[in-house]
């Protein structure tokens, strides 16, 4: 299984500009005043490579139709419960 992450690194001598969230701009307007790109070393932690369709979408189903938050809700409570050491 693969996990993917809508981001795009640019290398630029150790400098990375990043692009995400399937936007047709850079951003620039997420970094700090002034700054254009984020260095490789200090600035970012990891990288993550993968791909799950369609999850996203447990997310609006959950916020549409009750029954679905409500049933996840409680299979969670449950399995926490049993799973409880």
């Amino acid at each position: 299984m693969r996990i993917y992450v809508n981001l795009e690194l640019k290398e630029l001598k150790g400098l990375n500009l990043t692009k995400g969230d399937n936007h047709p701009m850079d951003d620039l307007e997420l970094y700090a005043r002034g700054q254009t790109h984020l260095d490789r070393e200090e600035e970012i932690i990891g990288l993550v490579e993968g791909f799950v369709p369609c999850v996203g979408m447990l997310t609006i189903w959950m916020n549409k139709i009750k029954w679905i938050k409500y049933s996840v809700i409680g299979g969670l409570g449950l399995l926490a419960a049993l799973l409880h050491k």
